[in-house]
């Protein structure tokens, strides 16, 4: 086969964890990572790969109303196994990989860049 071109489609956590207040972005991201898999499915034949990024709560302006403070950003960090919010390299690095050769067999995947947040929980009292 030729050479594979990368794609990446970005979706949010939300589309894989439940979230209070998150049903219109919850239903709209799953979408996207749906829309991942079948777009991979389509264009496998031509070359092209295309996988979902699915980011955790990220420090940046697009969050800034939640992570105006310290402490809201203390209390979010806590709520996440890894103890802390995400940054933007914490994604990027994911799409750098996913673009490289090193990717070349990887297609119609979603992965989830959220410190753990998608997939763990934290005890209460923690």
């Amino acid at each position: 086969m030729a050479h594979c071109v990368g794609s990446i489609v970005v979706g949010s956590v939300a589309a894989r964890t439940a979230f209070p207040n998150h049903e219109a972005v919850a239903s709209a991201k799953a979408a996207v990572g749906a829309l991942a898999q079948s777009a991979a499915t389509t264009y496998a034949g031509r070359g092209i790969r295309v996988n979902c990024i699915h980011p955790g709560l990220t420090l940046s302006a697009m969050s800034a109303r939640l992570t105006a403070s310290e402490p809201a950003v203390a209390r979010l960090s806590r709520a996440n196994p890894l103890g802390r919010l995400g940054t933007g390299d914490d994604t990027a690095a994911l799409a750098d990989f996913l673009l490289s050769p090193h990717a070349s067999w990887i297609t119609g995947q979603q992965f989830c860049v959220d410190g753990g947040q998608g997939a763990l929980t934290i005890p209460l009292g923690a």
